[in-house]
This record gives C-alpha cells, sequence and structure tokens, in this order.
C-alpha cells in the first residue's frame, strides 16, 4: 500500500490502553503499514510484542490514517470500507473511522466497532459511535446496531453532512445522529487493536506468538450532496463479487456509473479517492474525479 496515501500513528499515539483500565494489556500500533495479500489488507493483532517492557505485558496492533483530511464545507462525505473481523476471539475491536484532533485533549470521531466480544457470541451487531469537541477519554454516544456478521465481508458506510450523521451496513440505515455532529476536519482511520483482553487473550513471547486479523477488501471517500436528500447511497461495494469492473449501471441505482473500479457516483459526486485490494495488490486512483 502506498505511504503517498496513508499512514500510521507514531509517538504518544502508538499506543492504545485497554477499555479494563490501568494494569491490563494494551495495544502498541505497528511501526509500519501493514500488508495487502489474497485480495484484502490485513491489519494484525499479534501477541508479541517486541518492544513490550517488561515483556509479554502488552500486544502489537494496526493503525493506519489517511494523509489526507476532509471536511463538509463543500457538501457531505462518505467514508467506506468493506471489511470483516478474521477472529472470534474475545478482546478484540476492528475500527473504521473519521478522526480529528482539536487539541492534544479534545477530538471529534464518527465510528464503526467490530467487536470480536459481540462476534464470539453471536449478537450479530456492530457498535457506532459520535463524538464533537470531546475529550480524548470521553464515552461518545455508543450505539449498538445490527449486523448479519461480523465475520464476513459488509459493506460499511458513514456518511458525514454539516448537521447530521447516517450509517449505513449493505446499504440499510442502522442509525442517524443529529446530535454531536464534528464540524472540523478529519481524516479515514482504520485499527485493530486489543480493547478489553480476557483470559483467551493474552500477550505472549514470540515462541507462543498468535495473529489475528481485520480484513479490509476496499475502502472509498468520496464527496456526495449537501444533504442526505441530495446523496445516492452506497447500497454494495465491488469487493462482494470481485473488483476490476468499470462503466455501466448498478442495479436498482438508476443514474449512478460506475467509475474507476465499481463506485457507484453519480454527475455530483466526486471521489477523493477510490482503494482496492485486487489480485494482491493494493491499488489507489488518488487524484481527485469528477463525473461528467
Amino acid at each position: 500500500m502506498s505511504s503517498n496515501i496513508w499512514s500510521y500513528p507514531t509517538g504518544p499515539a502508538e499506543f492504545i490502553p485497554s477499555a479494563l483500565g490501568p494494569g491490563a494489556p494494551g495495544t502498541e500500533t505497528a511501526p509500519f503499514l501493514p500488508s495487502v495479500s489474497d485480495g484484502a489488507l490485513h491489519l494484525t493483532l499479534q501477541t508479541f510484542n517486541p518492544t513490550s517492557s517488561p515483556p509479554a505485558t502488552s500486544f502489537q496492533g494496526s493503525a493506519i490514517f489517511t494523509n489526507q483530511s476532509f471536511n463538509t464545507n463543500a457538501g457531505g462525505i462518505a467514508f467506506t470500507a468493506v471489511a470483516k473481523l478474521g477472529t472470534a476471539v474475545p478482546g478484540m475491536v476492528g475500527g473504521i473511522f473519521a478522526y480529528g484532533l482539536n487539541s492534544p485533549t479534545s477530538h471529534n470521531e464518527i465510528d464503526f466497532e467490530l467487536l470480536t466480544d459481540i462476534a464470539a457470541a453471536k449478537n450479530d451487531q456492530a457498535q457506532t459511535n459520535i463524538y464533537a469537541n470531546a475529550p480524548t477519554n470521553a464515552v461518545g454516544n455508543p450505539l449498538l446496531v445490527p449486523d448479519p456478521s461480523l465475520t464476513a465481508d459488509h459493506t460499511y458506510t458513514i456518511e458525514w453532512y454539516p448537521n447530521v450523521v447516517l450509517w449505513f451496513i449493505d446499504g440499510q440505515l442502522v442509525r442517524t445522529s443529529t446530535v454531536d455532529v464534528p464540524q472540523a476536519p478529519m481524516q479515514f482511520y482504520l485499527n485493530f487493536w486489543a480493547y478489553d483482553a480476557g483470559a483467551s487473550l493474552q500477550p505472549t513471547n514470540l515462541q507462543n506468538n498468535k495473529i489475528y486479523t481485520f480484513d479490509v477488501q476496499s475502502v472509498r471517500v468520496a464527496r456526495i450532496g449537501n444533504s442526505p436528500s441530495d446523496a445516492r447511497h452506497v447500497t454494495s461495494f465491488p469487493g462482494h463479487a470481485g473488483l476490476g469492473a468499470t462503466g455501466g449501471t448498478l442495479p436498482g441505482q438508476t443514474g449512478a456509473t460506475l467509475l474507476a473500479i465499481g463506485f457507484p457516483v453519480t454527475s455530483t459526486t466526486q471521489i477523493a479517492f477510490d482503494l482496492s485490494c485486487n489480485s494482491g495488490s493494493w491499488q489507489s486512483f488518488l487524484t481527485l474525479w469528477l463525473v461528467s
């Protein structure tokens, strides 16, 4: 994957403490971009962290974010990813979210979180959340929403407008919020880390290392309309049926065309970038596309 598009956290942002509080094993994010293979980007959580101090007291996870920031000054933004958890071992979370710091202690954020605790319990729910000008340790406004399966590929979309945020799974609206809508620029993040590791998930030495994955097939950031009534919502993503198609239209999407590798867009949609894992390679379309 390209460092022209993606970065990884450094400095204090590298370490994510456990939600269980002081003394519980946290996660240090890997100091490199994750790998792409078999048509997907694999964010990993490893029980062995080579820089753990003392040894075997923390995990090594993964986190990436776009170099580009996005805002709603010129209309809504849609953040979309096709993703799944590669494991149902409790204690981990795969994040799909927009995030921006206002100051060292205040941030904005809009989340999808796929929790392996929920996958293990087979409750078929994803967690959503939203924050505006909130302390970095704030709880936010969490809400569980229906999700067909956390361990199968699904299309997760966050539509962020100036006054409202909508969350979709496979094109189905699962949440709407007009409360705490962020107003400042944010970047698009993906991460995988140990949220509340219990007995089945503990740090280890190298010899006993276990590797778990959060698998992402495709990512898109697009400029959409000024309000939900202007937007053509993403109902599917090409990762489900194989990538690479261009041109044509989508079933049920009258007037929507396919640009680059098959994303539904209209004449008012501006694509910030499209990223897809296709035949083991990370394909990027970074320059702004405008459909005429």
